[in-house]
């Protein structure tokens, strides 16, 4: 993720300047460091921090679920906004492994399934009125979800384009289960944008 430019950068410079406190999460936390000095510069009302953050990483998606969760209640405040900004192309499979399922897709793992981990065990911190914005692109429209009669995708796209696709058509389908499961009982605004 390009928090340094880009979606990424301007979200928290636009949260930033509403007076927000935004934690900025990446893997690289010297290119972290850098984009949050550059918006300090910027003298807006808001704040920022750095969080270590790989999406490709289950664990890490919890450890900084937990640690936002604990931040959160000692400030005794909701999650008002969490923006999923997965959006990497281009990368070569994985090897598989027994952690993450198997799953060699690092389109699919880092651009959806981190992002819709992270969302699952944030919900708790958020209140009536908070969002989950998923960013998503375009390109979905060429994206396909097959699944077998045991739940699990059947269509294994080898080349990076299908698997960013169908990441991205990942992100937008289930932006809209998480609306329409969240937004009644928690009252949780759940969209998706590119």
């Amino acid at each position: 993720m390009q928090i340094n430019q880009g979606i990424g950068f301007e979200a928290a410079r636009g949260l930033m300047a509403q007076g927000a406190h935004v934690v900025m999460a990446a893997r690289d936390q010297k290119t972290c460091q850098a984009a949050a000095e550059k918006l300090r510069e910027q003298g807006l009302r808001g704040s920022c921090t750095c969080s270590p953050l790989d999406l490709e990483d289950p664990a890490s998606v919890r450890a900084f679920a937990a640690s936002q969760e604990k931040e959160l209640g000692n400030r005794k405040q909701a999650l008002a906004v969490l923006i999923n900004n997965g959006g990497v192309m281009g990368l070569e499979n994985a090897a598989p492994s027994e952690g993450d399922g198997g799953l060699q897709d690092r389109h699919m793992r880092i651009n959806h399934l981190g992002g819709f981990l992270l969302s699952n065990l944030l919900r708790p911190s958020m209140q009536p009125g908070s969002h989950i914005i998923n960013l998503s692109s375009r390109a979905h429209y060429r994206g396909s979800l097959k699944w077998g009669e045991d739940g699990q995708l059947t269509q294994h796209p080898t080349w990076w384009f299908p698997q960013y696709c169908r990441s991205k058509l990942a992100n937008t389908v289930s932006t809209a289960e998480m609306q329409r499961r969240w937004a009644k009982p928690y009252g949780i605004i759940a969209t998706s944008g590119c």
